[in-house]
């Protein structure tokens, strides 16, 4: 049968799925359940027989892109399955790298697929199933629909089953030591909740805390919209990317206060980046901002701009610090 046609014979469209809500503390009530948060690409596995559809959390079809995840038929005796979990491209450390997972979501040649699935190969971490055999799972509790997942399916090297850890705190701490993305808590009664309608699933982000020096400006219609922002590497200021302004109003007055005298006419960083609007200035200012990890090419993944410093700014790069809670 048509997916399609297969799909709204179970009187639904594609489900939107169940997203974890922010939280500034890791929610460790009696009872729950921690996982892993995987730093990847969130999709919904849509299995009928041989045919398999592939989605993105946003609704976009991904299924010949991931040609990796075509053994998922092979590996459970169901006629029809909706599997959630998260697509992730591990690096030679075999960590999550959310900067390969992109290079494969980026590819727009379908005759790409196949070197990119070489070099850059992803796994499918399964964390929930949705359906099976046609009946709707989604308002079975979550303890229950695991059950059902581990009975349904049979992990490979391709596709694993994520694994489910009773404290919190003890997982979290080792996360935040081998420098992963943070974990997900789970309220094992929950029912699966469209979008972040619920109080079932949260998230604790684990980010880092890095002293960077302020090199440039970049302006909007005579605003100021962020920082161009570096770190002194053998004495000199490399760029590590840029970072929306989330200042204080006092923050933003000190650097109003300090431009005329802080602005120069060339870019300050060994390499100038390509970008426009940009108003250079002396290498004086430092800030404290907050990061996820570094990308492949050196740079900061979702920078925030926490404030101003005290520190000398041949101290930017040499100061990281690991912030206990992700607070943005």
């Amino acid at each position: 049968m048509n997916l399609y046609l297969w799909v709204m014979s179970l009187n639904q469209r594609l489900i939107t799925p169940m997203e974890p809500i922010l939280s500034a503390e890791i929610v460790n009530w009696e009872g729950w359940i921690h996982q892993v948060k995987w730093d990847g690409i969130r999709g919904l596995c849509y299995l009928n027989g041989p045919d398999l559809r592939i989605f993105t959390k946003n609704g976009h079809e991904r299924s010949e892109y991931y040609p990796e995840l075509t053994c998922l038929h092979d590996l459970t005796t169901a006629d029809q399955a909706i599997f959630d979990g998260e697509i992730v491209a591990l690096n030679e450390q075999e960590k999550p790298s959310f900067e390969r997972i992109l290079m494969r979501e980026r590819i727009t040649s379908p005759k790409k697929i196949n070197y990119y699935a070489e070099r850059y190969p992803v796994k499918y971490i399964v964390f929930d199933i949705l359906s099976l055999n046609n009946h709707l799972l989604t308002t079975e509790p979550l303890s229950r629909r695991l059950q059902i997942l581990r009975d349904t399916l049979n992990p490979n090297a391709s596709i694993m089953i994520t694994d489910d850890f009773s404290d919190g705190k003890n997982l979290f701490a080792h996360m935040r030591a081998i420098g992963w993305e943070g974990i997900v808590s789970k309220n094992p009664a929950s029912i699966y909740s469209a979008g972040k309608r619920h109080h079932d699933w949260f998230k604790t982000k684990i980010t880092k805390r890095l002293l960077t020096v302020i090199g440039g400006i970049q302006f909007k219609n005579n605003f100021t919209i962020s920082l161009l922002l570096g770190i002194y590497h053998k004495h000199t200021l490399r760029f590590i990317g840029k970072a929306s302004l989330r200042l204080k109003p006092a923050d933003l007055q000190v650097l109003n206060e300090n431009l005329p005298f802080l602005e120069k006419p060339q870019s300050p960083f060994q390499r100038t980046p390509n970008l426009s609007n940009i108003r250079w200035v002396k290498p004086l200012l430092t800030c404290w901002v907050e990061f996820f990890e570094w990308t492949a090419n050196g740079q900061l993944r979702h920078p925030i701009v926490r404030g101003f410093s005290n520190e000398p700014a041949r101290n930017a790069g040499g100061k990281e610090e690991i912030t206990e809670w992700d607070l943005s």
